[in-house]
């Protein structure tokens, strides 16, 4: 593992609550073999399109992906 540690990312959506009771959702990919943010990115409504833009945009920053989702979709 220590030899492919600089190409392994990690991805996750967060949910931020502000001040005015508005709901913000951040993406954040994080680089494991310095733990350095990567990518990061706010928006107020997600949507399948945003979040494959998201992906292109760390793809260009030099982040490679492989999905292996722990978790499934959130439930309602």
């Amino acid at each position: 593992m220590n030899n492919h540690l600089w190409e392994l990312v990690a991805l996750d959506f967060f949910v931020v609550p502000t001040a005015t009771f508005r709901i913000l959702f951040g993406f954040i990919v994080l680089g494991l073999d310095r733990r350095q943010v990567l990518h990061f990115n706010v928006t107020t409504h997600p949507t399948a399109e945003w979040t494959s833009r998201q992906i292109v945009e760390a793809r260009r920053g030099g982040a490679s992906f492989s999905a292996h989702p722990r978790a499934g979709p959130p439930s309602a």
